[in-house]
């Protein structure tokens, strides 16, 4: 089944949550970090809804363009 695009875009226009500070504070950490690396951030779980909890833990799946390179520790990789 082909979803059209413009349903795509409706369904992200309406989930789209603008980020809060911590957020776009942790994102800049995270990119200052790995500056060279980092290809895409995307927030999600359980603060993404209680978005102003400082109780919530953030989560973040990073996308980079080389996990070897990202991580210098060759045991973590």
């Amino acid at each position: 089944m082909t979803v059209p695009t413009s349903e795509i875009v409706t369904l992200l226009e309406r989930e789209y949550i603008e980020p809060s500070a911590p957020v776009r504070a942790m994102c800049e950490k995270i990119k200052t970090r790995h500056p060279e690396r980092v290809q895409g951030l995307l927030f999600y779980g359980p603060s993404l809804r209680a978005i102003n909890d400082p109780a919530k833990m953030l989560d973040f799946y990073v996308l980079v363009d080389s996990y070897r390179k990202t991580h210098k520790n060759p045991v973590r990789v």
